[in-house]
């Protein structure tokens, strides 16, 4: 929406100033022609610019370390870019399984950065959910949104801006879930498609209860004793094998609770977006 004031009056227009689909269409016209290499040094340089641009502030500006290969990148650029140590923070937890600290202190030490790290008590993550509806603007199932919060007000004791790692799984394809679609696709695909759909309505109709008798034999397997495991393990698998193709069984795969699961008679809206 843009706004034009003249000396009588106030007039509106509205324009699309993105299109997911014409973004698509040039990109496709603008496709990359070079070696490995070429492609290599074209995303370095277009990182290189991107960083350097976003570091260009009035304001102090650091980075969020997780030790991870996306943050790592991030700040190991800014630190080349940088004449003076980047300012770089993480988050510890005493949970040795969750606790990424000490990959972000070796990367920092082997940048030179000027690193601040914090070791967060289950209290304090604890502490933050009752904040959780007032910080962000929409309920998103993504937990990683307390330590975001932690990290945020440890950043900002010293800095205004700071840059991370996020999105390049988005930009470069890194979430497992695509490769092991494909794989659990290829196995349902192998089944006729006339008998798995037979096969998934049978398994929905059957109530928990039946399906717990149907799985005592496999109960003697260590793999499937935990009780529930087996049941819950078919139940959400069967509406998947319908499926018409890995595009909806991609779909499927990734929001195993359609529209109409939740309202009767809804229907997701097709939008350039959801065009395969």
């Amino acid at each position: 929406m843009s706004v034009r004031i003249q000396r009588s009056h106030i007039s509106l227009s509205e324009a699309t100033y993105w299109n997911p689909r014409e973004a698509f269409e040039a990109a496709v016209r603008a496709d990359f022609v070079g070696s490995t290499e070429d492609a290599v040094a074209s995303k370095d340089q277009a990182l290189r610019d991107a960083i350097a641009h976003q570091m260009v502030a009035d304001v102090p500006v650091g980075a969020v370390l997780s030790g991870g290969i996306d943050s790592s990148l991030v700040v190991a650029l800014m630190q080349q870019l940088s004449t003076r140590p980047v300012k770089t923070f993480s988050i510890g937890f005493s949970e040795e399984a969750f606790n990424e600290a000490p990959f972000a202190r070796k990367i920092a030490a082997h940048l030179g950065t000027h690193h601040t790290e914090l070791m967060v008590t289950p209290q304090e993550t604890i502490d933050v959910i009752p904040l959780i509806h007032r910080i962000y603007d929409e309920p998103f199932g993504d937990s990683f949104q307390i330590p975001t919060y932690l990290i945020s007000k440890l950043a900002r004791t010293d800095v205004t801006g700071s840059l991370s790692g996020d999105a390049a799984d988005d930009l470069f394809g890194g979430y497992e879930r695509y490769p092991q679609s494909i794989d659990r696709w290829r196995r349902v695909a192998r089944v006729p498609a006339a008998l798995r759909r037979l096969a998934g309505t049978a398994i929905l109709g059957i109530p928990p209860w039946g399906l717990e008798l149907l799985a005592c034999p496999a109960r003697l397997s260590k793999r499937w004793r935990r009780r529930g495991m087996l049941t819950d393990y078919v139940r959400e698998r069967a509406p998947k094998w319908p499926a018409r193709g890995f595009q909806n069984f991609y779909d499927v795969d990734h929001s195993p609770r359609s529209p109409a699961y939740l309202l009767p008679g809804a229907s997701e809206p097709q939008t350039s977006a959801s065009d395969p």
